[in-house]
């Protein structure tokens, strides 16, 4: 979790929440798939 969060205060709350939805969205397509 450490690390998530340090990622989280380096790259912003904007680029962190795209990148939660773009995880979502496969999350979607895979749960479709299957």
């Amino acid at each position: 979790m450490t690390n998530i969060i340090e990622v989280i205060t380096l790259t912003g709350g904007d680029s962190f929440l795209c990148f939660f939805f773009f995880n979502h969205l496969s999350v979607v397509v895979i749960l479709e798939l299957c």
